[in-house]
């Protein structure tokens, strides 16, 4: 039996504490996987004077030697041949590169199995047709972006009936397509199915704001949803605050605030992590989130900012094991959202560029 199985079939999203010894005999696997098939990491591993070893339990997760997600965007690190490999994507490349990372067919399935669970959490599985209006780039076969599989994905949640996105492939280059979009929100107000809107929510800020500056109100089906996914990025100079930004979503195409989805993920750390009533995203029982000191990488205190850092045995493919990312967050445990697991909280990236200067030595390193 795959050692990820068990782990990876659990239904109970945030049954934390019963499932640790479960969750790190299942990293120690994954590392040993890792370090007999993939020579640059068992040498980066011993370079740091790591050993499986060092985890005698849960509490010690942390010493697992972290790559940070900088890395990949010059860098790949496969743990088997290419030609293995099911999915080979690219992240945004918001700075101006992106990553490639690949992923193999086991992998794969255990990912989704991990989706699964977010997605019937938040029962966003329905049987009810629905039109959707992707806030981003229509599929191509020359667009290798995670961002673009994974909105695609989202659109079997519920049967599509249409598909409108805001970017198109047209002529052998991508157009922004917002008069469609509008023509397309508009026409199915006027119809009796939901409606759901995915992307960025930068770009569902701009595009209920441009509705309401044409005097565009709408009144979309009760069950129509908003998910969305990979934070302002770039649009963090018009980021507004989150109460904020659902009444203006519901003032404009009256979908209610129980009804709008965030979720957030990357492609070096496929695992979905959900937004709570609180806007807080829960540990799920698949990772460890860890939030890290920027100079000496060690875990800071509940309540503390610092770099965003995962633990996840899922990928064979590559050593993704101890992923950090350039994300500011601090992590807590005092939500009153019935949630019992510790979450995390992205912040709005003050002094980033100290922060960032510091990860990108520990790449050089």
């Amino acid at each position: 039996m795959d050692y990820r199985k068990k782990l990876f079939s659990n239904f109970k999203l945030y049954d934390m504490d019963s499932w640790d010894k479960i969750f790190l005999e299942t990293v120690i696997a994954n590392l040993d996987y890792h370090i007999e098939n993939n020579e640059t990491y068992r040498n980066y591993l011993q370079s740091e004077g790591f050993s499986t070893s060092d985890l005698a339990n849960i509490d010690d997760l942390y010493k697992i030697p972290v790559i940070p997600t900088l890395y990949f965007k010059s860098n790949t690190m496969y743990s088997m041949e290419r030609e293995d490999l099911k999915w080979i994507l690219n992240s945004s490349g918001t700075s101006g590169n992106s990553s490639e990372v690949g992923f193999d067919s086991k992998s794969i399935y255990y990912g989704l199995r991990a989706a699964y669970n977010a997605f019937r959490d938040k029962k966003l599985f329905s049987p009810i047709p629905t039109n959707y209006l992707i806030l981003g780039y229509e599929p191509h076969g020359s667009n290798t972006m995670g961002a673009v599989k994974s909105a695609y994905n989202t659109t079997k949640l519920a049967p599509a009936i249409s598909r409108t996105y805001a970017l198109i492939f047209k002529d052998g280059k991508y157009e922004i397509n917002i008069d469609g979009i509008i023509k397309s929100i508009e026409k199915y107000s006027t119809q009796p199915f939901p409606v759901r809107l995915v992307g960025f929510p930068g770009y569902i800020y701009m595009l209920v704001k441009e509705l309401k500056s044409n005097g565009i109100k709408l009144k979309l089906n009760s069950r129509s949803k908003v998910i969305m996914g990979g934070g302002w990025k770039q649009f963090s100079n018009i980021e507004i605050d989150k109460d904020e930004f659902y009444q203006l979503i519901y003032e404009v195409l009256g979908i209610e605030k129980d009804n709008i989805n965030e979720f957030f993920s990357a492609v070096e750390h496929p695992i979905a992590y959900t937004a709570c009533k609180n806007g807080n995203f829960h540990q799920p029982i698949h990772s460890k989130v860890i939030i890290r000191n920027p100079k000496t990488l060690e875990p800071v205190e509940y309540g503390n900012l610092g770099l965003l850092s995962f633990i996840t045995p899922l990928v064979e493919s590559m050593p993704l094991i101890s992923i950090m990312t350039d994300d500011i967050a601090y992590m807590n445990d005092n939500c009153d959202c019935g949630i019992k697991s510790p979450y995390f909280k992205i912040s709005n990236r003050v002094g980033i560029d100290g922060i960032k200067t510091c990860v990108e030595q520990s790449v050089e390193l």
